[in-house]
């Protein structure tokens, strides 16, 4: 079980590399605010950081995104721009090892869940944006 106090200082360390510029560092602040680990929760802050992070090439940061768009904690709601984020966390996480292994196999069922209320023609243009990203290089489609 983890201590208030640890948490807190997690979040301070976390805070620290983030401002030097360690990308996951700011995965780990969204993950920080999305459950309440050292801070309150802010969903909002969560998010922001997840971007920072998917920015920089966090595939873990586009999953957690995503997911928190599928859980309805992204305003406005955008289920297009939530099950691109997820097609693309699954699309990038390549490899054997348990983070790139989770997030293929989405066992949250975060694009089950966007797809069960989607139309499938949203559905087809998630999957178009997410190619697009993934064909340029571009997570999130922040560039130019």
């Amino acid at each position: 079980m983890k201590s208030a106090k640890n948490q807190k200082k997690a979040f301070a360390i976390y805070t620290e590399l983030a401002d030097r510029g360690e990308f996951e560092a700011g995965s780990n602040l969204g993950i920080c605010y999305e459950y309440g680990d050292g801070v309150p929760v802010d969903y909002k802050k969560a998010a922001a950081w997840y971007k920072v992070a998917a920015e920089h090439g966090s595939v873990v940061a586009l999953y957690k995104l995503g997911g928190l768009y599928a859980k309805d904690l992204v305003l406005p709601r955008d289920d297009v721009e939530g099950l691109a984020l997820l097609r693309e966390a699954a699309d990038r996480a390549v490899g054997d090892d348990p983070v790139a292994r989770f997030i293929s196999q989405d066992p949250s069922g975060y694009m089950k869940r966007l797809e069960e209320r989607m139309k499938p023609r949203d559905i087809s243009s998630a999957g178009l944006r997410a190619s697009k990203r993934i064909e340029k290089n571009d997570p999130l489609g922040a560039a130019p």
